[in-house]
């Protein structure tokens, strides 16, 4: 069974994520996820993290984008534009560090949605055009064989 990390992420309903307290991953699968100290930081994650005395070499030493080369699992992201709470310019920062490494990786924005809106069944909030990331989410899971 793969190993799999999961970040800010409602696993779906068909898959159990399983997180190791050590070794590599085999997947990481991030969701409007707090990613990046240095594009667009979201302040008051990293003040949170780190304390609000961090300098700017422990930003750069926590920041995932910061972090990715070669040996970085297959990552699946997925952002929505509107997100007021986790700029989506952390999920494009890692998504170019991911290319330029050559690890593979699927993203996918949707215009709508907002911050934490789940499988996009949130009462109130539903949204079907951006609920398509948990089975595009089922299907690379598949792909790379988790079933």
């Amino acid at each position: 069974m793969p190993r799999v990390l999961a970040q800010q992420c409602r696993q779906p309903s068909s898959a159990t994520l399983t997180i190791l307290a050590s070794g590599r991953p085999d997947l990481l699968v991030a969701c409007y996820a707090v990613l990046s100290t240095i594009a667009d930081a979201h302040e008051g994650s990293w003040r949170n993290l780190l304390g609000p005395s961090a300098t700017w070499a422990d930003r750069r030493a926590a920041s995932i984008e910061e972090r990715i080369g070669p040996d970085t699992p297959p990552t699946f992201l997925w952002s929505t534009d509107d997100d007021q709470v986790v700029p989506v310019l952390n999920t494009y920062a890692v998504a170019q560090r991911l290319a330029r490494a050559g690890v593979p990786h699927e993203v996918h924005v949707f215009e709508r949605g907002g911050h934490g809106m789940g499988l996009g069944d949130v009462p109130g909030r539903e949204n079907p055009h951006a609920a398509a990331w948990a089975p595009a989410l089922e299907r690379w899971l598949a792909r790379r064989g988790w079933r």
